[in-house]
């Protein structure tokens, strides 16, 4: 397990050194949706690997900003320089909590609370937003074939059955199911009897 952390921390500072690559880029070219998705990547790789190997600060902290730039490369909503100054500032934040031995955990644990608090606010001026067109379709009323009077809920039932070596090469399926839930409404029914011990 040593070894897969250690290359997980190797692995992991690769990806925020991309990530900071890409935010000196992008400072340049805010509009670079390349560049934006580059940013998107680098931290849902953190994401997933830091929750696999017990750096859960790392997973929560790339989780809420990725969510951000989920919406960015999406366009539903633009890049702004209140989001790049945080993710920026994230940075080094990240690099700190991935060298949570050498840094006090009192320091790192204020500049969590403050980052997160940040990102919040960012988060909270977009929370109106509509969720994916694909979960809702229009329904016309009958008698009037040109207005549009109601939303139909779509329900989608979705069997996932992994190989039991799933874990083996480094898959989470937690993850995947994380993101179902981003999509609306989601009832997950577990069957453990197959998991192998």
């Amino acid at each position: 397990m040593d070894d897969f952390k250690k290359r997980f921390l190797d692995e992991a500072f690769e990806h925020v050194n991309a990530l900071e690559q890409a935010l000196l880029e992008l400072e340049n070219n805010p509009n670079n949706k390349e560049l934006i998705i580059k940013v998107f990547r680098a931290m849902h790789s953190l994401k997933g690997g830091g929750a696999m190997f017990g750096f859960d600060k790392v997973s929560e902290f790339t989780h809420n900003l990725e969510s951000i730039y989920d919406m960015v490369r999406n366009d539903q909503i633009k890049m702004s320089v209140d989001l790049f100054n945080i993710t920026l500032q994230s940075v080094d934040h990240l690099k700190n909590l991935l060298n949570e031995e050498t840094i006090p955990f009192s320091q790192v644990e204020e500049e969590h609370k403050m980052l997160l608090s940040k990102i919040n606010e960012i988060t909270g001026k977009i929370s109106g937003i509509n969720p994916p067109v694909a979960i809702k379709e229009t329904v016309k009323k009958k008698d009037d074939p040109d207005h549009v009077n109601e939303q139909k809920i779509q329900t989608y039932y979705i069997i996932f059955q992994p190989k039991e070596n799933i874990f083996k090469n480094g898959t989470n399926p937690l993850y995947l199911l994380d993101e179902m839930t981003m999509l609306g409404t989601c009832c997950i029914i577990p069957h453990l009897n197959k998991v192998p011990d």
